[in-house]
C-alpha cells in the first residue's frame, strides 16, 4: 500500500508539475505575442504608410490580441473641442463622417472616456447602471460588452480606442482592458510619429514647389530679358514691316502660345485703328481683316483694352460678362 501511495502521490505531483510549466507556457506565448505587437506598431509610424494603412494595421495587431470585429479609434481636439471617427469597422454602426462637438456627443461611452480619461469596460451591467446613474445615455446599437481606453499625450486625453461585441460568446475581461491600455500608449507614440512625419513631408514638399516656382521664375525672366534684347536687336535691322512682326512673334513665342496673333496701332487724333499685322489660325486669307487699313474705334476687344490703356487677360466667360454689361459686342463664337 506504500508503495502504491507513493506512485500516485509522484504521479499527482507529476500532473501538478505538467500543468504548471503548460501554464507557464501558455503565459510566456501570450507574453511573447504582446510583446510583439507591441513592437510592430511602434514600428509602424517609421515605415512608408499612408495613414490609412497605419489604422488598418494598428487593427489588425489589436485583433491578433483580443476580439477585435467591431473596432474604432477617435481622435479629439482639446483645442476646439472635437471629435472625429478617424478609423472605425463595425459589423452594425455606419462611421460618423463629420467632426463632431464634444458637448453634441455627450452620453455616449465614448464621451465618457474623453472626460474622465480613464479605461471603462462596461458590462451589461455597467451599462444599465450608467444609463440608471443618468452617467451615460443609450445610443447606436447597444451590444453586449464595449471595452475602451483613453489615448492620451502629455497627460491630455487626445483619443479613445474602443472594442464592441455584440454576441455573449465574445466577452472582454480585465486582462483585455490592461492590454488595451498597454495598447493605447504605443498607439499615441505611433500615430504622433506619423503626423510629425507627414507634416515635416508637407512642409518639404511645400519648399520644394516654392523653389521649382522660384526657379522657373528666374528662368522666365531670363527669357523675357532675352526676347526683350532680341526685339531690341530688330530695329537696327533693315526689314520690312511683315518681316519685323513676323520675327516680333517668333521670338513672343518663345514665352507663350501666340498662334493667334495682331498687332494695332491707335491713332488718338484720328480715333482710328490700324492692324499693321495679323495672323489668325482659323483665316486662311488674312487679308480679310484688311491689314494696314484703319477703321474708326468701335466696341471691340481691341478697342476696350485700350479704353483702359492697361494690360487685359480675359476668360470666355468674362468676355460674355463684358458683352452683357455693354461694354463691348458680342465674342466670337470660336
Amino acid at each position: 500500500m506504500d508503495v502504491v501511495g507513493s506512485c500516485c502521490d509522484h504521479l499527482v505531483e507529476k500532473n501538478q508539475l505538467t500543468n504548471s510549466l503548460n501554464e507557464l507556457n501558455d503565459k510566456y506565448q501570450k507574453l511573447n505575442k504582446f510583446h510583439l505587437a507591441l513592437l510592430k506598431i511602434a514600428q509602424l509610424s517609421a515605415e512608408l504608410v499612408d495613414i490609412d494603412t497605419l489604422y488598418q494595421q494598428i487593427h489588425l495587431i489589436i485583433k491578433s490580441l483580443i476580439n477585435a470585429d467591431n473596432f474604432y479609434i477617435v481622435q479629439f481636439n482639446p483645442d476646439d473641442q472635437h471629435l472625429e471617427f478617424i478609423y472605425m469597422v463595425d459589423q452594425r454602426d455606419l462611421k460618423p463622417l463629420n467632426r463632431i462637438a464634444i458637448e453634441d456627443f455627450g452620453g455616449t461611452l465614448t464621451a465618457h472616456i474623453i472626460n474622465s480619461g480613464q479605461p471603462l469596460l462596461a458590462t451589461p451591467e455597467t451599462f444599465k447602471q450608467m444609463v440608471n446613474d443618468k452617467v451615460i445615455k443609450p445610443c447606436g446599437t447597444i451590444g453586449v460588452d464595449w471595452l475602451g481606453v483613453p489615448l492620451i499625450q502629455d497627460g491630455t486625453t487626445v483619443g479613445v480606442i474602443a472594442v464592441q461585441s455584440y454576441t455573449e460568446q465574445t466577452r472582454y475581461s480585465q486582462q483585455d482592458q490592461e492590454l488595451l491600455q498597454f495598447c493605447a500608449r504605443h498607439i499615441v507614440a505611433s500615430l504622433n510619429n506619423k503626423k510629425n512625419h507627414q507634416q515635416l513631408q508637407e512642409a518639404v514638399e511645400l519648399r520644394t514647389a516654392e523653389l521649382k516656382e522660384q526657379i522657373r521664375e528666374r528662368e522666365n525672366s531670363e527669357l523675357l530679358q532675352e526676347s526683350l534684347l532680341h526685339i531690341s536687336e530688330l530695329n537696327s535691322k533693315k526689314l520690312s514691316v511683315e518681316s519685323f512682326y513676323d520675327q516680333v512673334r517668333n521670338i513672343i513665342g518663345q514665352l507663350l502660345s501666340c498662334s493667334n496673333f495682331y498687332v494695332a496701332k491707335y491713332d488718338r487724333h484720328q480715333q482710328q485703328i490700324e492692324f499693321v499685322y495679323y495672323v489668325d489660325q482659323l483665316l486662311d486669307d488674312t487679308s480679310l481683316i484688311q491689314a494696314s487699313t484703319a477703321r474708326p474705334a468701335s466696341d471691340s476687344l481691341t478697342d476696350y483694352v485700350i479704353k483702359q490703356s492697361k494690360p487685359i487677360l480675359l476668360t470666355k466667360e468674362q468676355m460674355l460678362e463684358l458683352y452683357l454689361n455693354g461694354h463691348t459686342r458680342e465674342p466670337s463664337p470660336h
